[in-house]
């Protein structure tokens, strides 16, 4: 091995040492950060992690997160982020907002996107919220519904959005695709 090889290996060792030691500093290990945890520092706790696949997942982990803000919190709105749909229905990100009788004119949105919640936080709405029924058809049915609607076999679907009903015991879904929105009830 030549004097300048030997010189290059040493350079890379005592880099990839340094980078090491930095990133063991920065991110643990030591007990010593710098950083200062959430509630030192006047912050909110952390968002808990869920894993989620589906919509009906999507929602239990959501809705696991909501009832740490209010402990009433019903679901009033959950739809599916645009282009994030696949050909079967599911989606790898749901929006949910929550209401809460406890807290008027107040919703908490949580976005869960793909295993996990990526953002919640209290938002001004008027709104009523249900708890989502067991007989909710799957977002891959509301689609299929959609199809069926003359005009409609080869839309291409954007989002699918479930509301509750402005008469407050009702879930409708709503199927937006580049030729409209189709709203269909949401249960069988």
């Amino acid at each position: 091995m030549s004097r300048k090889s030997i010189i290059i290996a040493i350079a890379i060792i005592v880099v990839l040492a340094a980078g090491g030691f930095i990133a063991l500093r920065m991110f643990g290990g030591s007990g010593n950060s710098p950083v200062a945890s959430p509630s030192e520092a006047g912050l909110p706790p952390p968002i808990p992690t869920f894993a989620a696949t589906s919509n009906a997942s999507a929602y239990d982990v959501a809705l696991a997160r909501a009832v740490l803000w209010h402990a009433d919190a019903k679901l009033a709105k959950m739809s599916s982020a645009p282009g994030s749909l696949d050909a079967a229905g599911v989606s790898s990100k749901w929006d949910f907002i929550f209401v809460s009788p406890s807290a008027p004119k107040k919703g908490f949105e949580v976005v869960v996107s793909g295993n996990a919640i990526t953002s919640a936080a209290e938002i001004m709405i008027v709104e009523a919220g249900g708890t989502l029924p067991p007989n909710l058809i799957s977002t891959d049915e509301a689609i299929a519904r959609m199809r069926s609607v003359p005009g409609y076999a080869t839309a291409t679907v954007i989002s699918v959005e479930a509301i509750y009903g402005p008469d407050g015991s009702q879930w409708y879904w709503g199927v937006k695709t580049n030729k409209g929105i189709t709203t269909m009830k949401a249960t069988q």
